[in-house]
């Protein structure tokens, strides 16, 4: 019999202990802000249906995070899918890289589906591709259960009592802020997020509520933006000029000091040769 049937397949039922911990650790914290996130939803007028069928079929925190955010802020449902899927776009350069040690078959289908932020990190930092296999598996399905369930446990919480009485209201703001904080070392990650709080903060009072979060996106844009600039203002300002040495630094090219002595040399004014010509003057003598 195949072993596709089974998700974790028979190189990588063995799981390390240490990675159960840590997947352990990520569903419990992933739970919290599924709690979170579904006492917002039902906050919001979101139906306990929808809320369970977004969870357990989107099942990705960021967007559906965004999505709810921008909708109850009295953003369109649309705009605020499209935001959601834009921030989502992200996993597929996560599921290319996941393709290096996950296998083929009838599994890949749910591996697709428990791609996301935590599992395929968590797979990165193991050693080895059945370890890694294992440790995918072991965060992805670990998600895919906690999710959906810490939504509904939110969405009914949520129904009983209003979510700002909790605090709930800011858990949002606090939790996207810490999902974007340690991509905050990078200078690029930084002034991407920079550059769409900037927008964000001024389109707000021109546009419509929930669409200033949406316009933040375009930060994204801005390193690559700036990068071109610099690209554009190097090539107006021409060739940096470099100090003369006996080597070109591109292959092929010539430096100035470099052309210099050849014209010289072939203008016959090299004071080398003249040494050489005084020299074969006297042994012809």
């Amino acid at each position: 019999m195949s072993n596709d049937r089974s998700p974790v397949d028979a190189g990588s039922r063995r799981i390390h202990p240490r990675d159960l911990r840590d997947a352990s650790g990520i569903g419990l914290a992933v739970a919290l802000v599924a709690v979170s996130y579904g006492a917002l939803a039902a906050g919001a007028g979101f139906p306990l249906w929808l809320v369970v069928i977004v969870a357990a079929s989107v099942l990705a925190g960021a967007s559906e995070l965004l999505f709810v955010s921008v909708v109850a802020a009295g953003g369109a449902p649309l705009v605020a899918a499209l935001a959601g899927i834009l921030v989502n776009v992200r996993n597929g350069i996560y599921a290319y890289s996941a393709g290096a040690f996950l296998r083929g078959g009838p599994s890949l289908a749910l591996a697709a589906h428990v791609v996301n932020d935590e599992s395929v990190a968590l797979a990165q930092h193991r050693t080895g591709v059945p370890r890694r296999r294992a440790a995918f598996w072991a965060a992805g399905l670990a998600i895919l259960i906690v999710w959906p369930l810490g939504a509904i446990a939110g969405a009914l919480l949520g129904a009983v009592v209003d979510p700002h009485v909790l605090g709930l209201d800011a858990a949002l703001p606090a939790i996207l802020v810490a999902m974007v904080l340690p991509a905050a070392r990078d200078r690029r990650a930084l002034a991407a997020m920079l550059a769409g709080g900037a927008i964000a903060l001024a389109a707000t009072p021109f546009v419509a509520p929930g669409v200033a979060s949406v316009l933040a996106l375009l930060g994204l844009g801005m390193p690559w933006l700036a990068a071109l600039m610099r690209r554009r203002a190097a090539a107006a300002r021409g060739p940096v000029n470099r100090a003369p040495g006996p080597l070109s630094i591109v292959p092929g090219v010539e430096s100035r000091h470099d052309s210099a002595d050849s014209r010289e040399k072939l203008a016959g004014n090299d004071p080398r040769n003249a040494s050489d010509r005084r020299s074969d003057g006297s042994a012809d003598a």
